[in-house]
């Protein structure tokens, strides 16, 4: 397991943008959220290793608060953080914002979200992380859970995910990705109201 990316592998996250049209989101707003999104990430990664956070941006400090306040509240031990694993056998990798025993016993998969509304992507999301994590980490039977940190800096909503058919509906599109190939978005296409856009708003 290695932070670098090797060559040959395609990220968990990539498998599903085929599935996700952002032509209806102007992109000043997409490129601002994601800029946001990376910095609340990396000051909930101090948080998980027990650092000092120190100043944190105003623009990422509610999130910052949410989270904190539900990590607080819930994680005895964090066992990994920002921890990237590859498969080998799918040719696949995936960074884990966190791999932890919360409180009541439990080991759980934390995946950070800064968008105010959940996406029907993020279930697969981290069906893939749970396979790689049992598969590569030997760590079994890993709950679920998305933490939407909230812009208002209120209690973090929690999305907790137990679907066995996740996982069957994640290797089906990454069967269908090595098919097509990587399919690029075209920004330029009438957005489909089928796709969710509530990940990068």
């Amino acid at each position: 397991m290695t932070d670098e990316i090797p060559d040959g592998y395609t990220r968990v996250t990539e498998i599903l943008q085929p599935y996700t049209n952002f032509s209806m989101i102007l992109p000043a707003v997409l490129a601002n959220a994601a800029d946001r999104g990376t910095r609340v990430h990396k000051f909930c990664e101090l948080i998980n290793c027990g650092l000092f956070v120190g100043d944190i941006d105003s623009d990422c400090v509610p999130y910052v608060d949410s989270y904190e306040r539900w990590f607080d509240a819930n994680v005895d031990t964090v066992l990994y953080t920002e921890q990237r694993i590859n498969s080998e056998d799918l040719k696949l990798t995936g960074q884990i914002d966190a791999i932890a025993k919360l409180k009541n016993g439990e080991l759980a998969i934390i995946d950070i979200k800064t968008p105010a509304l959940p996406s029907k992507s993020w279930a697969l999301q981290t069906a893939a992380y749970a396979h790689l994590v049992s598969s590569e980490l030997q760590l079994h039977g890993c709950k679920r859970i998305c933490v939407m940190a909230k812009k208002t800096g209120g209690k973090a909503r929690i999305m907790t995910y137990d679907e066995d058919h996740d996982l069957t509906l994640y290797l089906n599109a990454l069967e269908l990705y090595k098919y097509f190939g990587e399919r690029p978005i075209n920004l330029e296409e009438p957005a489909d109201p089928l796709f969710d856009f509530s990940e990068y708003i």
